[in-house]
């Protein structure tokens, strides 16, 4: 990824379901005015490697041409065992990542990510916003689990 990308705006280890990875974060943000609301232009990408090997990534942005934010209302349509990979798509556009294990907890699986983070205030009161959506899937690309977590102040 380094050489690709340079280097990281962060580097570091998480753990998920006991297995230790190694974490690389890039972020960029701009001067530039504010977008509607007062949220702070930004992205930012996410890759996680386990044993050396790519096991997930993820990207947020709040510029509006390639904004990443999703209708969080419409999480509680998706049914275990009864949602398509198609039917969450539909849902909510685009994934904007991809885990497996051990992001996610069993091996044979893998997960579509959906992730949004935002900024906005002044430099003495600014205010976080992040959701993430886990949609894990199971061999036959059905729904097998669904986590969706958000955190802040819109």
């Amino acid at each position: 990824m380094r050489h690709r990308f340079g280097d990281p705006y962060r580097g570091g280890t998480t753990i998920k379901n006991g297995e230790t990875m190694k974490t690389l974060s890039y972020a960029y943000a701009t001067g530039a005015s504010s977008l509607a609301g007062g949220v702070t232009p930004s992205r930012g990408q996410g890759f996680y490697f386990w044993n050396g090997v790519l096991v997930g990534h993820d990207f947020t942005s709040s510029f509006d041409q390639d904004r990443t934010d999703f209708d969080a209302s419409k999480v509680q349509q998706i049914k275990k065992g009864e949602t398509t990979e198609a039917g969450v798509v539909g849902l909510f556009g685009r994934p904007q990542g991809a885990y497996t294990y051990p992001l996610i907890p069993d091996k044979g699986d893998r997960a579509i990510v959906y992730l949004y983070h935002q900024t906005k205030g002044s430099a003495f009161n600014l205010k976080f916003y992040q959701q993430l959506l886990v949609v894990t899937l199971d061999g036959n690309g059905l729904v097998k689990d669904s986590q969706f977590t958000s955190a802040g102040q819109r």
